[in-house]
């Protein structure tokens, strides 16, 4: 299935237990894939999403958990134990390519491959992966920056609301950065995360903040 020529690609709504595969998502104004409102247990896998925010660049991720807090009386923010598996995002999505939002826990981020042609760095999108929710997986993925200057770093966590943003496990991650200045883990004050077995080309700077290597 191609879904095209929207503003979002693919929404689910109180969806539990859903699958997506196989499906390529492209030419959108904002989001390719949205996991939202109390949706939880999902997967998206063996997909292409591609040519994202070709309207809204800051809100261009190829694959959206949940909500931000802003919205959260619109917008049941529990999006829980999602899986994103084996994907190819990018080029051109606009923003990341998961965006982890604050309320969520167990997202699962894969054997995804992704391609950091494209991001705008507006809205911060300055990173493949950005974590807020609490207890994510981010492992035996690859992103290549290709001398995309807007990408800062490899993978990000931060706080928006207090009590989220913690115990995210980044391992066996291959990440291309191109430079030795950016961080393969970016864990601003107030989050924390565990890291293992991560691979940086070039090598250089690997993780900032609270970081437990194991």
């Amino acid at each position: 299935m191609k879904v095209t020529n929207a503003q979002k690609g693919i929404v689910l709504d109180n969806s539990n237990y859903s699958v997506l595969d196989n499906v390529e998502v492209y030419g959108l104004g904002q989001e390719g894939v949205h996991f939202r409102d109390g949706s939880s247990n999902n997967t998206l896998q063996n997909s292409y999403v591609h040519d994202t925010g070709k309207i809204d660049p800051g809100f261009g991720e190829a694959v959206y958990v949940g909500s931000d807090n802003g919205v959260w009386s619109t917008y049941n923010s529990k999006c829980d134990n999602n899986i994103i598996s084996n994907n190819t995002l990018g080029p051109n999505v606009t923003a990341e390519h998961v965006d982890i939002k604050e309320g969520t826990t167990g997202t699962v981020v894969a054997y995804n491959t992704f391609n950091g042609t494209g991001i705008s760095g507006q809205n911060s999108a300055d990173s493949f992966v950005d974590t807020k929710g609490n207890n994510a997986s981010v492992h035996d993925n690859t992103g290549s920056r290709n001398n995309n200057s807007n990408i800062v770093d490899a993978f990000q966590m931060h706080v928006q609301v207090s009590g989220w943003g913690l115990n995210a496990d980044f391992s066996n991650n291959t990440v291309n950065l191109d430079n030795t200045t950016g961080y393969v883990v970016n864990a601003v004050t107030g989050t924390t995360a565990k890291a293992h077995n991560n691979t940086r080309n070039p090598s250089g700077n690997m993780y900032k903040g609270s970081v437990t290597v194991y």
